[in-house]
């Protein structure tokens, strides 16, 4: 696998650039035509450059994608310089007419020391004592280019943390040449939380615009940064403390609604109690009066016999006086 050469000017000619060296991406390439068994002679041969690949053009010096090639008498192409500005496969596709051909270039993922650009992102809101934001930290080389193993050290400020509570982490950066952690805040308040992703490993972090450490490349290359931060601003939330403090409140208004029910339960007991003894009461009043009125009835019958009794006797006694006056 080729490395890329990020210490290059890709906005001026590289007509004087070679493929001297074998371990870079800088590759001359030429093309073989036949038409059956002879030679193609006067074939023209359309080069195009894949994704992240460039052809030398041969008159400005500049990459361009494409260039146009005639078969010689010998059934090769003129020899074209190639090169790359990303890593992984770069396919370099030669056709005429229907015939075609390819050339890949290897690129391996840029080294450490390629590193020039930190930035940070995550979402710009979150909520204390929440789920955590997540905060990616991506490290590239000049032509963007993922670049691993950088080491990083990120530091927490304002009511910043990390999930787990340190305001401090260091870590690597990977194969997709970035890092994903979680923020959070402490604060149940919440408030404004400030993340600065600083790394010390050598590259081009430190090189001025339009540099590459010493040599000057393109204008349009911006400097490297050394550190970027990333600001969350995080609303009012709740720790867990704070929800089993609540859940106590809870359990004890609940147990205070329980006594209140049991007391309302005991006094309606107690009410109904009362109600029971007085319907007894008025019970055995009733059945005390029946009794009188009962006792009345006899007496009053007693009493009528009698005087039925003495009417009687007066009756007979007057038809004894009236018998006797008659005779």
């Amino acid at each position: 696998m080729f490395a890329l050469n990020d210490a290059r000017n890709i906005s001026k000619s590289l007509l004087l650039a070679t493929d001297g060296d074998a371990a870079n991406d800088e590759v001359s390439l030429r093309f073989y035509g036949l038409a059956g068994s002879a030679f193609a002679q006067g074939a023209v041969v359309t080069v195009t450059a894949g994704v992240n690949g460039h052809i030398v053009d041969g008159i400005t010096g500049l990459p361009v994608k494409t260039r146009n090639l005639i078969v010689g008498s010998d059934g090769y192409t003129p020899s074209i310089q190639v090169l790359a500005t990303g890593t992984g496969d770069v396919v370099f596709t030669a056709t005429s007419g229907t015939a075609t051909a390819t050339a890949t270039l290897k690129i391996a993922g840029s080294s450490a020391d390629a590193g020039r650009t930190i930035a940070i992102t995550a979402a710009a809101t979150g909520t204390a004592f929440g789920s955590g934001v997540p905060v990616t930290v991506m490290v590239t080389d000049r032509y963007g280019n993922p670049v691993s193993g950088v080491a990083l050290n990120v530091v927490a400020s304002g009511v910043g943390t990390f999930a787990g509570g340190s305001i401090t982490n260091s870590f690597t950066t990977d194969a997709s040449g970035s890092y994903t952690f979680l923020a959070t805040s402490a604060v149940s308040d919440g408030g404004v939380a400030v993340y600065r992703a600083t790394t010390g490993t050598a590259g081009s972090f430190t090189d001025a615009a339009g540099f590459v450490g010493a040599t000057e490349v393109d204008a349009t290359l911006v400097k490297g940064n050394v550190s970027a931060s990333q600001t969350i601003t995080f609303a009012a939330g709740q720790s867990t403390s704070d929800v089993a403090q609540a859940a106590l409140d809870a359990a004890a208004e609940a147990t205070d609604a329980a006594n209140a029910a049991t007391d309302a339960a005991n006094a309606a007991a107690e009410a109904a109690d009362a109600a029971t003894a007085a319907a007894q009461d008025a019970a055995d009043a009733v059945a005390a009066l029946s009794t009188q009125v009962a006792e009345q009835i006899n007496a009053l019958k007693m009493q009528n016999d009698a005087l039925r009794k003495q009417l009687v006797a007066i009756t007979n006694l007057i038809i004894k006086i009236q018998k006797k006056v008659k005779a």
